[in-house]
């Protein structure tokens, strides 16, 4: 019997803090970030902390996609953003 390793799919973790001044998330950070990766699975949770309103988006990516590759349609997941 022959064993096959499960290849682990990294998970990047963004704490976004909610901004009294625009009255939105900033999520710069988060969409810089899925530019060029193919999103299998996303997780948000909101919380308060302290008074502080939070929100963690937690992203399950694959692959890392050439700025060629990102013009053709996605098949097999979504690009994060579109």
């Amino acid at each position: 019997m022959v064993k096959t390793q499960k290849k682990l799919m990294p998970i990047r973790i963004f704490t976004l803090a909610f901004s009294e001044e625009t009255q939105s998330f900033h999520d710069d950070l988060v969409q810089q970030f899925c530019v060029n990766k193919r999103v299998h699975r996303i997780e948000t949770k909101f919380f308060v902390r302290q008074g502080q309103p939070f929100w963690t988006v937690a992203i399950q990516y694959g692959i890392i996609l050439s700025a060629a590759m990102q013009a053709l349609p996605s098949v097999h997941g979504r690009l994060c953003g579109v």
